[in-house]
């Protein structure tokens, strides 16, 4: 590795663009025994297969022996997918009758999982019928399917519309015994809410035909596995959190781009990756996007003709996908340019480096990418590239957040009203809703269903009277009651909730779709639709708001002399008032908007400042705290796992409420999805960290690598650098103060 490292600092595109080098040493394990042996079968399977249980895998399989639902939390190429495929099997060996499902994020990672079972049944000589269930099974297929598998694997986008014909799974629902959630990680936020809400009735479903199956979670390390196990599925998940287990040494390097400003990032990630394949490394580039992918792998071809680099991404054909998973396993691609989309445990099988350009939103995600470099026990070389945005300028500057703390806490929030709107339409569309299955608070929503025609008590119990099928309704990576949807000459083009409608689909507004531009000529939110004409046009628009954040009550709080800190549920009011044309950066036209504003409640957080700052003048105080938000809000996904959509903010140099200058962070959906809620419990981590961010940076006035953000609804204006460091330096002392006068937060 010396000598590796030794010939990239010779190269003449290299400018000491490595600012931290980390050496993680290998970690060797002791298998472990369990207390009976697996049957003769999966006995041999191990046996030929030279595989030794660790102490986890032991734990994981003795738990679900005696019955328990359980969550397995390790991190990636720790044997968690053979710690329930080996009970699972012998499940099924014993019991003829028994079915099983496993469900998972991406379709790419189910077709792979399926071809290991299918290894496993023909080894075992067992006639298990393992079959993908999903919108690309042929119809032909399907009631084949449902009659003879005992394994179907599926994934919850799917799951969610085949509820309603669960008539048709009653042979393989009344036999279930183990429902498999794996990468249960990506089931978080408001898509984890909606998946929680669906893991429900699926549940409630499968106690109608009198079955109650195992749960088994599989997750990376995350911070509250019992929490959010039960969250996920309503019921105790018992954890199992053992990571010892064999891995090769990792180096790991962490890369400033900005250091060399001639060059992008791609450009950089192209000649690093071109340069290790060249050094005989089989290397795995991840970027944040597909068309990032495609020009990081292209230019880097060009760099080294003579090595085989291709791209993956979501979008390609299967058999494409397919085609490259081999190749890499075979070793004959030498170089990979890969999104998300091979982040999941797919077996691609042991490369020597991993690239990851750009923060990719997560640990969790950060572990899993580096993970695919030295599986098993080989070594392996890691490189963190940082863009130019807070976030990944902080970790470069603090690479101890990478390795002392590798875990994150996971939120969703089913109590969520808008979230259950929907999906209580769903469960009495699949079954009728009997009174004793109603939670008191979801009486109001169930009213507000019964008053808009959508449910109707029976004596059977609430039943399904609306128009249209429940299941349309439901967009399980939203939970807007109101959706809009896009068309251009009567072909739809995307369908978006009233919010982004209001922000992205305005009369006026410039839309782009698969590279082309629409201008949107009406938008209707009674009626739920908008009209586009195709365009092609030379300029963006933007759209222009405001807020206004009106405190309905307070649920913990904590107030100190200097600063208050309180948690509750807040009125967000969004107005729209216009929007600006801009080209090359630059405003071109303004026009003004006559839309409704978006009114809604969720849960937020707020700080007020109760004393002068004596080194701010007044005519600074609402640069420095709206700079401040910004630093908070670019923190928070360290704090709590989310993303940038999912939490928003405001700042008020007087706020009529509070009576003082304010900030605000509240979650950006109807209702709350909880994220706020942890973030307050992390307020003196992120005020520190945000404080932190803007001291370190080397700008004058602000920049995208510390208080600058894209989601700015008033473009950054007004932010004062200088102002925002005191003002966090003040909030971040009074914090201390606090904790040693009062305990911990």
């Amino acid at each position: 590795m010396k000598n590796l490292l030794d010939k990239l600092a010779a190269q003449h595109w290299y400018q000491n663009q490595v600012t931290y080098v980390k050496e993680i040493p290998s970690n060797w394990s002791l298998s472990a025994d369990l207390i009976a042996p697996l049957s003769s079968p999966l006995t041999d399977y191990l046996s030929t297969n030279s595989i030794s249980l660790y102490r986890h895998q032991v734990e994981a399989i003795e738990l679900i022996r005696t019955g328990k639902d359980i969550i397995i939390t390790t991190p990636t190429s720790s044997g968690k997918t053979l710690s329930f495929n080996l009970p699972i099997m012998e499940r099924l060996l014993a019991d003829p009758t028994a079915t099983a499902l496993y469900l998972y994020p991406m379709k790419a990672l189910t077709n792979d999982q399926l071809q290991k079972l299918r290894d496993l049944e023909r080894f075992l000589k067992i006639n298990l019928a393992p079959a993908t269930y999903d919108g690309d099974t042929p119809a032909q297929q399907r009631s084949k399917i449902r009659e003879q598998a005992r394994i179907i694997l599926s994934n919850p986008h799917a799951l969610h519309y085949y509820l309603p014909w669960h008539h048709k799974w009653r042979r393989f629902f009344a036999n279930l015994q183990y429902i498999v959630i794996d990468e249960a990680h990506h089931y978080r936020g408001i898509f984890g809410t909606n998946v929680a809400l669906l893991i429900r009735r699926l549940l409630r479903i499968l106690h109608y035909y009198k079955s109650s199956p195992q749960l088994i979670l599989s997750s990376a390390s995350i911070a509250n596995p019992i929490e959010y196990g039960a969250s996920l599925t309503g019921r105790k998940c018992t954890p199992i959190i053992e990571n010892n287990f064999n891995r090769g040494a990792k180096t790991v390097l962490f890369w400033n781009s900005l250091v060399e400003s001639n060059r992008s990032i791609y450009s950089q990630a192209a000649q690093l990756l071109a340069f290790l394949t060249k050094e005989g490394l089989q290397t795995i580039c991840f970027t944040i996007s597909r068309a990032m992918a495609e020009k990081v792998a292209l230019m880097a071809s060009h760099l080294v003709p003579e090595k085989k680099i291709l791209a993956y991404r979501a979008g390609y054909l299967p058999q494409e996908r397919r085609s490259i998973e081999q190749e890499l396993r075979q070793g004959s691609i030498h170089g990979v340019v890969a999104t998300s989309a091979l982040e999941l445990g797919i077996d691609i099988g042991s490369l020597d480096a991993a690239i990851l350009v750009g923060y990719p939103g997560s640990l969790i995600s950060t572990w899993q990418q580096a993970g695919r470099a030295g599986r098993g026990t080989n070594p392996s070389l890691i490189t963190f590239m940082a863009f130019g945005n807070p976030l990944d300028q902080y970790l470069l500057h603090h690479p101890d957040h990478f390795f002392d703390r590798q875990k994150e806490n996971l939120v969703l929030n089913v109590n969520n009203p808008h979230a259950q709107y929907r999906h209580l339409a769903c469960a009495a569309a699949e079954l009728p809703l009997a009174g004793d299955e109603i939670d008191p608070q979801q009486e109001p929503t169930i009213g507000n269903l019964v008053d808009k025609g959508l449910l109707s008590r029976t004596p059977r119990g609430l039943i399904y009277r609306g128009t249209v099928r429940a299941h349309e309704m439901v967009n399980l990576d939203n939970i807007s009651e109101e959706m809009i949807a896009v068309t251009c000459n009567g072909k739809l083009l995307e369908i978006m909730d009233s919010l982004r409608a209001r922000r992205s689909a305005f009369a006026g507004a410039v839309l782009l779709h698969r590279g082309q531009t629409y201008v949107v000529e009406t938008l209707n939110l009674t009626a739920g639709t908008a009209t586009a004409k195709q365009e092609n046009v030379d300029y963006h628009t933007e759209i222009l708001t405001n807020t206004a954040v009106q405190i309905v009550h307070i649920e913990q709080e904590k107030i100190a002399a200097t600063a208050s800190y309180y948690y509750g549920r807040l009125r967000i009011t969004q107005s729209f008032t216009g929007y600006r044309k801009t080209k090359l950066g630059r405003t071109i036209a303004t026009a003004q908007l006559n839309l409704p504003p978006h009114i809604f409640e969720s849960a937020g957080l707020w700080i007020t400042i109760n004393t002068e700052i004596p080194a701010i003048v007044q005519e600074r105080l609402f640069g420095g705290i709206h700079g401040a938000e910004h630093g908070l809000l670019a923190m928070a996904p360290l704090a709590v796992l989310c993303d940038t959509s999912d939490i928003t903010g405001v700042s008020f140099p007087y706020h009529r409420d509070t009576g003082r200058p304010t900030i605000m962070i509240f979650d950006a959906a109807d209702g709350g999805i909880g994220i706020t809620e942890k973030l307050f419990f992390h307020l003196p981590q992120l005020i520190k960290q945000a404080s932190d961010l803007v001291k370190e940076c080397q700008c004058d006035a602000g920049c995208p690598a510390c208080l600058y953000s894209p989601h700015c609804d008033s473009y950054n204006s007004s932010i004062d650098k200088g102002a925002s460091a005191i003002i966090l330096t003040f909030l971040s002392q009074s914090m201390e103060t606090s904790i040693k006068a009062r305990g911990k937060l």
